[in-house]
Formats: structure tokens, sequence, C-alpha cells
């Protein structure tokens, strides 16, 4: 294979003219040989500029500007050259065909005459020799003989490289359906003729797609193959349409996923033994089917391209950032496979070449009905009314040219606007009409599908006719064998999420109304769309504070109300109904009628004891006001399938035979009720003893120790004599890594655990409370039966508050007058917004023995599992860690609670229960992806996780803490950062500058503008709600305001962008503790208005059903990239670290420490594993 590179050398004739006498005589004689006499002999053009007839010229006019240009017609012109037969009949005008008449596709059976075939090549050698003067007039002659003689002996003749490098380059000028030929002359050509089988045709291929990337500056290429002979087929033949496409498959509901245009051809390479993708997608790239005549034309073989051959782009958009949404992406280059190009009466069948696209050619392959077809799915990606006039659709249209413009120029890939490319053909129509007094040209084919009278190209008239050297299309190689394409390939697949549709008129209820409670978003969203699945009759989505004002009037008709909510915390209202309860207590019981109702509960099962609680307070408070329900309390477990339980309560409600909506029936007291064959119960799990397993505690290290200094100063005050060694121990604050080795099943479940996945441990109450409660309770001889002092001691929460329920059961069930005077007074006292005593207090507060034990056994708060973010795992050894703050302060404040207080009692040894707990606190899977790290507190545990891991991810953290003696990890934080493995930006809220972490990222804006921009960071927050409020408020800001190189977007569009980040899971926010009350601040306000536009968009996606991405194979970053090294040796070296007994550091895998002995220094000191790393760190980079 050789490329080829010649610079055109356009020259008049001057070189033709100036030949001896000799020469033009022997030209003649050839004349004679082989042209008919109305053929212009070569001596004719001995005293003329090239060939002008005599004759009238044709005049095209340019309507733009009314200009008008002579050209000449082919009808008059080449008389004395080999024509060709095109255009309509007598009484038809078939300018408006694609394909029109004479421009036939080329089959096997095509063949020339040996007098025509020397014809041709005598103008193709001809035009050579006058543009470019690659031959002398002698060596013209030469060339012209050896020709004739060769076809004459062999019915063909080889091209030099200079002949095909020019032939190539003049068929693509001769184009009449490219309007990006004012380019012909960068044609490289390659050259493949002495390729005869398959395997070597799809390696030149391979090289062929590789070579025109050009690290996105994409080269026209074309690879030229064996030309045909003929009435036969090249020697290698390749079947696809284009050498890259995406595959199609039929779905289970009659749509098509993937490109409808390759329907068949998917299925043809499927027969010809292709395996289709396990998971499939609407992007999956078709193999090349190659064919070759040793192995037979009639069986290819079947290839898959390698993924670094394949130039795609992910498709966004510059303003709408829901458009990623829509998962659209499209290959970079244009590469056609089956068009031959004819040069000089040889005809080369197998010839792939390739251009750059034109936005346009892309918009109408995402946007035309007969293909991909989402022109509604991007005109609610980017908000477009879809009016009952069709215009929306020219919006849809420009935002989809906006946003591949956008996304190939973002990547530096070639790629051309329609305005700019129309330009560029008319500069080229205008030098043609100059130098050769006429251009082929289609009206049909060139005109673009977007801009229409916009475009100049548009107001010019043109003539077509075929010229060549050509590039002509071919008949399809299964055509070609007479095989019967087969039905496309059936696939068990839905692309809408919308299985079940209402229907008005079938439906029982005249008003159905639906309200959402919601936290995070989710609830919202599922009510968004099940609102427009029911369409016109739905009355809402409305937050849930509003349902109580409902009520205000009389119900007539039937009516139903769905209610979709999340809970909070332990069982706590989300933000957007905290006041339901409160509203529902004004409605006089049973007073409501004509109402039924359904409640769909969102929690997580990580929380047993509350699960979706308040989902069943809803329903207790509906059926309390006379409200009936339909339906059990439809339960959805976040950590399993969000999805698949909605779509069962849609089904429940939608269901044509057994609907809710739909069905109706008399129950035993003459209610309106429904029959419901199949309720869905609440998530079923294993029970807690089958996901419990055992956990042994290894040992403790204090990673941050300090005193609190106002509190001290405080206390000073109160207690000026007392003893430093007194307040030393009471006020001081600390953050401690505690390691737990797992039992043989723990391991198991070790296996499937990735950094930032929680533990959660039962702990136990400590030997003071348990035995301060167990001597000062009144006990029966009936509670001593059925329940022992094990169990007061690890089933019961004897330092959680109890609930004002259980406080006024105690009040009726104590006996001791004084107790009784107590509790009243405490309950008519205490105000709202107090916290309730715990049992540990009650005991305290009142009279020994007045407490009955069976109170405890009834009402006391079960012991809930504590969740920790882990801090570390190191697989091998079975070992877990996690990060956990305490802060003791003297009284009157509160003791540190019950876990704190647990886990610093532990000693080496000690056993208890935990169980592992999945979340989506995960690192993206592609190592190349930046991270951003926010947290404060305990809040850097799952951070810790993810350097400890593999991760190769560039790592940025932004951390807030009160100085530099209460930074956490510090050593590895300062050595990561030395190494460039992670950049860290640390917040002290107390010195000189006070400053949070919020504050942090709004002064690194420089740094951090060019990382929000990227699509790909994904950003972290861990701790506190307040603090993460701020963060987000930080980021929005950050990117509001942008700076000279990152303009602003504005606060309105900065939020819709954090939402969007949200919903993709690339802003991961983990926080803890109740939100504070915002209801009048305006980024809250912000926040909310996002959401529920962000929410109404991707339900309407949901509705549609959106294109399905392709499930990328990850490749690891270059570990030549040193700013990025990876950090295998934190766990590979963990396990060889000598541990001394006593020994006290960060080490997760700690032996001999005592329990009780926690009276350690902060550690300050460099991290003994990554010590031990460094110096095998040549070793390392060797290795990767």
């Amino acid at each position: 294979m050789t490329t080829l590179k010649l610079t055109p050398n356009p020259t008049s004739v001057e070189n033709l003219q100036r030949a001896p006498d000799e020469i033009l005589e022997k030209c003649a004689l050839l004349d004679q040989m082989v042209t008919p006499a109305p053929f212009i002999k070569l001596k004719d053009r001995t005293n003329m500029a090239p060939a002008i007839p005599r004759k009238c010229p044709f005049e095209l006019e340019q309507l733009e500007t009314g200009e008008k240009e002579s050209v000449l017609l082919s009808e008059s012109t080449d008389t004395d050259k080999p024509r060709h037969t095109v255009g309509c009949t007598p009484h038809e005008c078939h300018g408006a065909l694609m394909k029109k008449n004479g421009f036939n596709d080329v089959s096997n059976s095509y063949a020339l005459s040996k007098v025509v075939k020397i014809q041709e090549a005598k103008k193709f050698l001809v035009q050579l020799f006058e543009e470019t003067g690659t031959y002398s007039s002698k060596e013209l002659i030469e060339r012209l003989e050896q020709v004739e003689t060769d076809i004459l002996d062999k019915g063909s003749y080889d091209h030099t490289n200079a002949e095909l490098d020019f032939g190539c380059r003049l068929a693509w000028r001769n184009s009449g359906r490219c309007i990006m030929r004012k380019v012909y002359t960068s044609l490289e050509v390659r050259d493949c003729r002495n390729v005869k089988n398959s395997d070597d045709c799809f390696a030149q291929i391979v090289e062929h797609l590789r070579y025109a990337q050009n690290a996105g500056a994409i080269k026209p290429v074309i690879s030229i193959f064996a030309p045909k002979k003929d009435m036969q087929s090249a020697p290698v033949r390749i079947w696809n349409r284009q050498l890259l496409g995406y595959a199609a498959y039929r779905c289970s509901d009659g749509t098509t996923l993937g490109d409808p245009a390759n329907l068949a051809f998917t299925a043809l390479c499927v027969q010809f033994g292709w395996e289709l993708p396990e998971r499939k997608s609407d992007f999956d790239m078709l193999p090349l089917l190659i064919s070759d005549e040793s192995a037979g034309l009639e069986s290819p073989s079947v290839y898959d391209l390698p993924a670094d051959t394949v130039l795609e782009v992910t498709i966004e958009h510059p303003e709408y950032d829901l458009f990623v949404a829509l998962n659209l992406r499209w290959y970079a280059i244009p590469a056609i496979s089956n068009v031959g190009v004819d040069i000089g009466g040889v005809y080369y069948q197998t010839s792939p070449f390739n251009g750059w696209y034109a936005i346009t050619e892309i918009a109408r392959n995402l946007l035309d009905r007969q293909r991909y077809n989402i022109a509604e799915a991007v005109a609610i990606a980017c908000d477009i009314p879809q009016t009952t006039l069709a215009i929306w659709r020219d919006d849809v249209q420009l935002q989809v040219h906006r946003a591949i413009l956008h996304s190939f120029t973002k990547h530096a890939i070639s790629v051309v606007d329609h305005h700019t490319a129309s330009d560029a053909f008319m500069d080229f129509y205008t030098d043609e009409i100059k130098k050769r007094k006429r251009c082929p040209a289609d009206w049909v084919w060139l005109v673009p599908p977007a801009g229409g009278s916009m475009t100049s190209v548009f107001h010019q008239e043109m003539v077509n006719f075929i010229v060549k050297p050509q590039y002509t299309p071919q008949v399809a190689m299964w055509e070609e064998e007479g095989i019967d394409l087969p039905a496309p390939v059936s696939i068990n697949t839905c692309k809408s999420t919308n299985y079940f549709h209402f229907k008005t008129e079938s439906s029982i209820y005249k008003y159905i109304y639906v309200f959402y409670g919601s936290e995070t978003g989710t609830s919202l969203r599922f009510a968004t769309r099940l609102s427009s699945d029911i369409g016109d009759a739905c009355i809402g989505p409305a937050p849930l504070d509003s349902l109580p004002n409902i009520f205000k009037n009389p119900f007539h008709c039937r009516t139903l109300i769905l209610v979709l909510t999340s809970t909070f915390g332990r069982g706590n209202p989300p933000s957007s109904a905290k006041k339901f309860i409160k509203g529902m207590e004004d409605i006089p019981n049973k007073s409501i009628v004509n109402v039924d109702f359904g409640v769909f509960a969102l929690g997580s099962s990580a929380y047993i004891q509350t699960f979706a609680e308040f989902g069943y307070k809803v329903n207790e408070a509906l059926v309390k006001a006379g409200c009936i329900p339909v339906m059990k309390v439809c339960v959805c477990d976040e950590l399993k399938s969000n999805e698949k339980s909605f779509s069962s309560f849609r089904e429940l409600l939608f269901n044509d035979q057994n609907g809710i909506i739909h069905y109706k029936m008399k129950d035993s007291k003459g209610h309106t009720s429904h029959q419901i064959e199949s309720m869905i119960e609440a998530s079923k799990f294993a029970s807690l003893h089958q996901r419990k397993i055992i956990i042994q505690f290894q040992g403790c290290a204090r990673v941050v120790s300090s005193q609190i200094n106002d509190e001290l100063h405080s206390a000073l005050h109160q207690n000026k004599y007392e003893s430093w060694g007194n307040h030393s121990k009471k006020i001081s604050r600390s953050t401690d890594l505690f390691s737990f080795k797992l039992d043989e099943r723990g391991r198991e479940h070790l296996k499937d655990l990735r950094p930032g996945d929680h533990i959660a441990l039962y702990p136990s109450n400590s030997e003071d409370t348990f035995e301060q409660v167990y001597r000062m309770i009144q006990h029966d001889k009936s509670s001593t039966l059925t329940h022992t002092t094990k169990q007061l001691k690890n089933e019961y929460d004897l330092v959680r508050s109890v609930g004002d329920k259980a406080l006024g059961a105690l009040y009726e069930m104590v006996e001791n007058a004084q107790a009784r005077v107590i509790l009243k007074f405490h309950l008519e006292n205490l105000p709202i917004s107090a916290a309730m005593p715990s049992i540990e207090s009650l005991v305290n507060l009142l009279p020994p023995g007045s407490i009955p034990a069976k109170w405890i056994w009834d009402y006391a708060p079960a012991m809930e599992p504590r969740f920790y973010s882990i801090a570390s795992i190191f697989e091998e050894e079975g070992i877990v860690s996690i990060c956990q703050s305490v802060v003791t302060l003297p009284p009157p404040y509160e003791h540190p609670g019950l876990a704190s207080r647990w886990l610093r009692s532990l000693c080496v040894g000690d056993k208890g229960l935990a169980l592992f707990s999945k979340t989506n606190f995960h690192l993206p899977v592609d190592g190349s992806v930046p991270v951003i790290l926010i947290g404060a507190g305990s809040g850097i545990a799952p951070f810790r996780s993810f350097w400890l891991s593999d991760a190769t991810n560039p790592m940025f953290l932004f951390y807030g803490c009160r100085n530099k003696e209460d930074l956490p990890f510090s050593s590895e934080i300062e050595q990561l950062d030395s190494r460039g493995r992670m950049s860290s930006f640390i917040a002290f809220s107390r010195g000189s500058e006070k400053l949070y972490v919020q504050n942090m990222i709004s002064r690194e804006e420089r740094r951090l503008l060019p990382l929000l921009h990227n699509p790909k960071t994904h950003i972290y927050v861990c701790g506190l709600s307040k603090m993460e409020i701020g963060v987000r408020n930080a980021l929005v800001h950050t990117m509001a305001i942008g700076n000279n190189d990152y303009p602003g977007i504005g606060v309105s569009r900065a939020t819709e962008w954090l939402v969007v980040k949200k919903w993709l899971k690339s802003y991961n926010p983990e926080v803890y503790g109740v939100a504070p009350p915002c209801e009048n601040d305006p980024m809250a306000i912000f926040w909310e208005e996002a959401t529920a536009k962000v929410t109404r968009i991707i339900t309407g996606l949901d509705r549609i059903g959106v294109l399905l991405p392709r499930v990328e194979a990850i490749r690891i970053p270059d570990s030549t990239l040193e700013q990025h090294i990876r950090m295998p040796y934190l766990r590979r070296y963990t396990s060889f670290l000598p541990v001394k007994p006593n020994l006290f550091c960060w080490g997760d895998i700690l032996t001999g420490i005592p329990g009780p002995d926690r009276e350690k220094e902060a550690d300050n000191t460099v991290n003994p594993f990554l010590l031990q790393s460094k110096s095998n760190d040549a070793e390392t980079k060797g290795r990767l």
C-alpha cells in the first residue's frame, strides 16, 4: 500500500500546443484508430485553448444576485468524447428525484467495449497532461500507445500512482451530489490494489480509519483496492453501506432500537455469524462484512472494528444541560463503502472513501422519522413547547445543529455547518465555470436540508450530467449474490417506560389528585410521571402540605387521591410534607366521603426500624379522616429497583383488566371499592439474622484530638478551681479510626463492597447505663421471665429519646404519686421544639423504682443500627474501618451518644453485629474522570476509602475543619499532594482568616471552573445538611459568575446545571442531620424551581423513552501520566506492615492495642504505609 500525495499544477494546453509536429501526427493516428469521425481530433487543438463549441452557450442565473453565467452543455460540448444518457422523459421532469435516469447503480455485469475503454482512457490521460503536466508531450504519446496496447491485449490497463491519485481527485471534483468539492485537491489516496483477501482488506480498512482520524482533524482519504473485470466482481468486496454504522433491532413493543436504516443489514450480519452485544443499545457499532474470491464472494467474513478506529462524539448542548439525557452520539468519519470510482475506463468496485461530516447530515440521521426520530425528545430536553403549529420542529432542528457543532468543536473534530459548506460550494462552482465553463451539480442533493433560502446554493440554477472520472453507487452485494435479507433481529426490550395508558372514558373517577412528599426529588419525579400518565384528568402534582386544604369543601363525586412520599431520616416527613400531619389533625374524624386514596411510600430498608414510616403515617391520617384506601401501602426501597417498584404501582392503577382506576365493585358494606387481584407487597428482604454479620474489633487509632477552647473558657468560669485533669477529660474533640475484622460469611459480602458504601453497626448500651437503668426500674415476675438482661442491654436503646406517646403511656402506667407529678409537669410544660427525655434520663428524673419494667419492654426504642461511611477496605485481610468523631462537654451539656460510648469502650477481640449497606456514592468506573471531594468533619471517611483504593481518578479535595491540628489524615493528604495524586484545599474556620469550605470553593474558582465545565467531572459532598446547602450555593455561584476563560451562565441556569448533574449522579451529596429551614432563601427558591423544571423534562423523556447508551469498556489511562500515578501499594503493603505490641499509628490493621487506653497523641507523622511504599516507588512505576 502506498499513500500518494500529488500537488496539482493546473496549466493551460500550452504544452500540447508547443508539441512537435511529429508528436501531433502520432496523436492524430491514434485518433483515427479508435475515435469515430465526429470526435474532435487531438491536432485540432493546436490553435485554441480548451475546445469551446461555436454554438450559443446556455445561461444559468444566480437568483439571489441576478447574475447570469454562460455554461456549456454536455449535449453540445462532448461530441468528441464518450457521453452518458441522462435526464427526463419527453413528458416528465425527473429533476426532483434522488435517483435520476442514467445515474444507475453499477453491478457486477458492468462492462465496456475495448473501443470505449480506449476512448475514456485517452480522454483521462490527456486531461491529466493538460492540468498537471505530469507527462511531457513525448511521455504522453508513449503512455497512450502503451494503454491502447494493454487494453487491446488484456482488456484493461494499470494506472500509475500519479494517474490513480489524479483520477480519484478528479472523480470527487466531478461528483454532482457533493457540496464539499472545493477541497477535492486535499484527497489522499491509499493504493491497496495488491490486496486480494478479506483479512488483508480488513487490515487496510483499520489503517484507513486510523489515518483519517488525524487526531480529530479529519483527512479526506480513499483506499483503492483491485479493480473489477468485465462481467465480474472485484476480487475483494465490502458489503457495508458505510464502514461505520450502528446496528438496529426490533423491540417487543414494535419500536426499533438503534438505527432503522441498518435494521435489515444487522440481521444479515447475525446470519453470517456476528454475535450480538450482551447489553444492546441504540449505538452498537456494526461489524464489517468482507468477502473475497478465494473463500467465495457470497460468504463474507465478519470483522469487529477495534475501539481505536471508531472516533465518536458525545453530543451535548452549549445551553441545555439536560440534552445529555438524550444519550446522543455519532461517529466522526462518514466513510462510504458502497460507491465505486470509474477512472479512464477502469472501474474500482471496492474503494471506501471519507470526507468529514456536515452538521445537517448528522441531524437528519437523528431527526428523520425513518431514522432515530428524536424530535419530540429534543423538544422536551430543550423545553420547547410542542404547539399545534409544527414550527416547533424548526426550533428542534436548530438546537440539534447547535449541539452537534458545539460538541464536535469542543473536541476539536472536523465538521462543517451548512452555511459554510454552501458558500464553499459557490466558490467552487464559480471557479469551475471560469475554468471549464460547466460544473455538474444536482440541486436536490446539494441544497442543505436546513437553512433553505438562507443558503446561497439554494438560489443557484444548475444542470446535472455525468462526466468521468466519477463516483458511482453500486448494487448491494446480497442482491448480486441472490441472498434474501432476513427478518429483523427481535429483542425482548421496550424503549419506552410508558407501558400503561390512562383511559378517561373508562375511569370511575372524575377527579384524580396527585400529591408528593419529596426531599431529594425522587418522589416529585415519580409524581410528575404519574400526572403525565393520567393527563388532563389529573390535578397536580402538588406538595403534600397542601393536601389538607382540599378537604375544606365536600366532594360530590368519586375522587381518587394518590400520594407519593419519601421518609426523611428516622421516620420524619420530607421538606414538602412537614405540615401535613398537623393539617390533617384539624379535620374531624370520618368526615370525608367519596374519596379513595393510595400511597406509594419510598424509603431505604437500611433504616430498618423506620423503613418508609412516613408513608404509613400518611395512610393512617387519611383513613382517620374517612378516606377509603384502595390498596395497601406500596413500598419502594431505594436499595432495590425504584423503577421496578414504580412500574408495578402504575400497573396496579392502569391495568386494563383489573386496574384500580378502571375496575369497581361493591364491598360487603356497600362502599365502592376496587378489586385488587395482585397487591404490591412491601419490599421483602432477607431476615436480619441472614443479613447480619459478625465483626471483631481490631483496634482504634486517634486521628485528631483537640480541645474546644471556647467551651473550656466557659467551664473555667463556672468552676474556677477544678483541676485541669478533670477539664481535659470532659472537654475534648476527637476523631478516631476503628477497625473491624469480618468473619468468613462477612468476607463473602466484602467482595461486592465498594469504597463509598456503608457499614451499619449494632451498638449496645454501656455497662454503667445498663446497670443504672436495671437497678432503678420496677421489676415484676412476668417481665423478668420473658425478658432478659441481655435483651435490655443489646436490643433496647436506653439513650435515645422516647416519643410523646410513650411518655404519655408512662404517665398512665406509673403508680408513684411523685413520679406522676413530675411527668405531668413535663408533659404540660415541655417546649414543642425540645427533645423528649431518654430512658437513661428518666431513671435519674423520677424516683427510684417508679418506672414499670413492662413500660420499657413495650415502649423503649428498639436498638437501631448506626450507619457509617467505610473509611478503608482491605479485602484480603477481611478488614474494614470507620471514622467517627465525638465531642465531650461538661454538664449541663449532653453526654456522647450511645454509639460513641460503645465504640470507645471496645477492647481488642470484642465481637459485635453489623450489616453492609450499598450506596450510590461510588467513584466513576472510568479512571480518567476527575473527581471533586468536598466535606467537613467525619465526612472525610468515604474520601479516604477513595484514595486508598486502586482508583486513578484525579482528585481535588476541599475540606473544612477548625484548624491545622483538626485536619484528619494530614500526613496522607500531604503525601498525596506531593505525589501529584491529589490537590487539596483546606479551609480553617479558626485563626487569622475565618474560612469555611464553601468560601474555599469561591476562592478557588480559577481551578474549579475548568473542572465544573467538564461534563465528566464528578462531585462528591459529605457532611452536615447545612454544609451541603452552602457548598451547593457556592458551586452555583461559581458557575453563575464565571471568569474570562469560562464566562458565567447566570444563577438560574447554573442551578439547573447542578440539578442535572445530581440527576445524572455526577453530583453526589451524602448528608446527615436535618437541614435548616430556608423558606425565604432565594437560592432555595431557585433550587426548587430548577428541580421542578428538570423533573418535568425528565418525566417527559421517561414517557416517550430515550436512546439507550452503549456501555463502554473503560480503558485505564496510560501509567506514564505521572501526575496521576496509581497507588496500589496503599492496599498491597498493608499486610506486610510490622506491628509491634501497643504500636499506635493510623493503620487500619492493628493488634495489641488495649481498649481503654485512648490517651494518645494525635498522629502528625508520616503514614508508615506510604513510607514503606515510597522506597518501592521505582518498582511500582516499572510494574505499572
